[in-house]
């Protein structure tokens, strides 16, 4: 005749739960940390920030067209914050489309791209609002001098392999990408280098200029 689970023996019982407790995670277990991934290498598609700083009587203009120049590569201006006195801007409103400011004015935005030689004229360009001492607020294309009269901080971001691509596409043009994608096994986003022009490398800042 079976036991009852009241007239079991003890010793049985606990043996018992000792073998359902073995099954489990042992007490104070835990997952271990796995170490984070570094990426060391550096990739010339990979953008630099930088904060530049303008002195004061500096026209910011030439500023940045020389360090582009001296880097060899593009600045893409992200902001800027300063006062700035003298600026040629080019706008809609006014009948002429250009109007010269005199005074001091501060900077409320500074946005753009600096392109270095052989990139042509008008490749790059500066956008810039201004607010005057009467509370005005004027912004355009800077098309001459800008003075910084204090210093004036850029938030800037530099790159070196800008892609030149002439918009919509025609079918011969598509059949180029893709036998180039095919070539180098890139992806969506190929197209003619910048200044190049012949769709089959990047730009590297001696390239010839582009058929503009």
């Amino acid at each position: 005749m079976e036991k009852s689970l009241d007239q079991a023996e003890p010793s049985s019982l606990s043996g018992k739960m000792n073998r359902a407790r073995a099954r489990g995670r042992p007490t104070g277990s835990k997952n271990k940390d796995k170490a984070p991934t570094v990426v060391t290498k550096d990739t010339s598609k990979a953008l630099e920030s930088h904060l530049l700083e303008i002195s004061s009587g500096a026209d910011i203009m030439q500023s940045l067209a020389n360090y582009a120049c001296q880097r060899g590569k593009g600045i893409s201006v992200l902001s800027g914050n300063g006062v700035v006195i003298n600026a040629t801007l080019r706008n809609s409103i006014e009948s002429n489309g250009v109007v010269t400011l005199t005074g001091r004015f501060e900077m409320l935005s500074l946005t753009g791209t600096i392109l270095p030689p052989p990139a042509p004229p008008g490749a790059g360009r500066l956008s810039i609002f201004l607010s005057g001492g009467d509370g005005r607020v004027v912004g355009g294309s800077v098309v001459g001098p800008l003075v910084a009269d204090g210093p004036v901080l850029l938030m800037v971001a530099l790159f070196s392999n800008a892609v030149y691509e002439r918009l919509p596409f025609d079918q011969e043009q598509l059949q180029l990408q893709e036998v180039h994608q095919e070539m180098h096994g890139t992806g969506a986003g190929g197209g003619y280098p910048f200044p190049g022009g012949d769709g089959l490398s990047e730009w590297d800042g001696n390239a010839p200029r582009p058929p503009f």
